[in-house]
């Protein structure tokens, strides 16, 4: 705090961590992770976008495509409502769909075995 107080020039200089960039990174997830949760996939997105981009800066390629493929995927759908069709978005976080997948495989798996 001396530093700051003595310093004669108007800008200072601030050094980033490794510490900094675990703590930013562990924030990044947190938030990411409750959002995804709540299947808030709007939200996610954004976190997303933010945390690849501030991978982008502090950290290696390779980090930032594992960032983006976190990102949930949007899905246009429609829908019957009292006789009116409504065109509504949905999101599908990586992590879910394969296990849906697996699952509509079995599923169809077992339909086959159980009509033969």
């Amino acid at each position: 705090m001396d530093e700051f107080e003595n310093s004669m020039s108007n800008e200072i200089e601030f050094q980033i961590e490794n510490y900094h960039l675990e703590r930013s990174r562990a924030l990044f997830s947190e938030a990411f992770d409750h959002f995804k949760q709540l299947l808030d996939g709007v939200n996610a997105t954004v976190i997303v976008q933010a945390w690849a981009e501030y991978e982008s800066h502090h950290g290696t390629t390779e980090q930032v495509e594992k960032v983006k493929a976190k990102c949930p995927k949007q899905i246009t759908k429609r829908r019957n409502v009292d006789g009116v069709e409504e065109v509504y978005q949905e999101y599908e976080f990586p992590q879910t769909a394969p296990n849906i997948s697996k699952f509509m495989a079995k599923a169809k798996q077992w339909a086959s075995t159980t009509t033969s």
